[in-house]
């Protein structure tokens, strides 16, 4: 673990071990306030790497910042399970990170969730089980069930193939000690290759998984032959929680975030989490919170 005072009186941990409860070791940033005091924690699991910053304006506001990376990516233990599966582990590993961040030095007791898209996705998992420190969450733009993404009507397999192989095998290759690419650059390149070849409109699409390490190899396949499977059945999951959420989405976000709004306010286990459940939409797409241009459109 490193520790470094950062601008502005912002003290920076790095790579914090957060023991889960099955004796895996996962990994995390802290950022928080340089001075006495507890204060509330807000904590974001990525499997992205978490050495992201621009929390900044959060630690100012009074808040520690916990940015940790998932098991099985990029310096966190254990073995990646990707969210198509039925059972990742990531609500378990969820809870147990916001009961670590509540119980910690710094901490007033009180901790909220954030996150983008899979960082929103991980949070439902883990307010389904309601830890008992967790009192809000911000997941914004999370996707609803992968048949509703990626099979609307029509077979859309390109952007799913595309995340598959630029995003998450890169890392998992390093690990593995595969050859390259281990970076999403790299690795956006060979995509490049494969559809300026027009390889991806010939191969039958399961055969996508030969550019992928295993066990991601496995896990398209199965994804490819099983079109309707629900994994994350959400409809059931906005009875289980019982904190509010903050939603920012977009009127282009082919994630439809809008249903948990939905969802939540119909649903949510308290009045509470249905009373007080929010969205905010705007002229945005997928991950483009603030932009002013969509296209050839331009909001002003």
């Amino acid at each position: 673990m490193e520790q470094e005072t950062g601008a502005l009186g912002i003290i920076v941990e790095r790579d914090v071990p957060v023991p889960m409860r099955d004796g895996i070791t996962l990994r995390a940033n802290v950022f928080r306030p340089d001075s006495s005091g507890r204060f509330p924690a807000l904590v974001q699991r990525t499997p992205y790497g978490k050495a992201q910053g621009g929390f900044e304006d959060f630690v100012r506001a009074g808040y520690v910042v916990v940015t940790q990376d998932t098991r099985g990516r990029y310096a966190s233990e254990g073995e990646f399970k990707v969210f198509s599966e039925e059972n990742t582990g990531d609500a378990e590993d969820g809870y147990d990170t916001v009961e670590w961040a509540a119980f910690q030095p710094w901490c007033n007791g009180k901790v909220g969730t954030f996150g983008v898209s899979y960082n929103a996705w991980m949070q439902y998992q883990l307010a389904r089980l309601r830890p008992p420190h967790l009192v809000a969450m911000s997941a914004v733009s999370i996707p609803t069930e992968l048949t509703d993404i990626d099979w609307p009507g029509a077979f859309k397999p390109a952007r799913r193939a595309k995340w598959w192989v630029t995003t998450i095998a890169p890392d998992l290759r390093r690990r593995k000690g595969l050859p390259p690419p281990h970076t999403p650059a790299e690795a956006a390149k060979i995509w490049d290759e494969l559809e300026q070849g027009r390889m991806l409109g010939l191969l039958p699409w399961v055969h996508v998984a030969r550019y992928l390490p295993s066990p991601l190899a496995e896990q398209v396949a199965d994804w490819l032959r099983h079109p309707a499977r629900r994994p994350w059945r959400f409809d059931e999951a906005h009875r289980d929680i019982d904190v509010p959420n903050l939603d920012f989405t977009g009127w282009f976000d082919h994630c439809c975030s809008i249903e948990h709004f939905i969802g939540m306010r119909r649903n949510a286990r308290s009045e509470k989490a249905r009373n007080q459940t929010k969205v905010i939409i705007g002229p945005w797409n997928h991950v483009s919170l603030g932009r002013r241009r969509q296209g050839e459109l331009d909001f002003g």
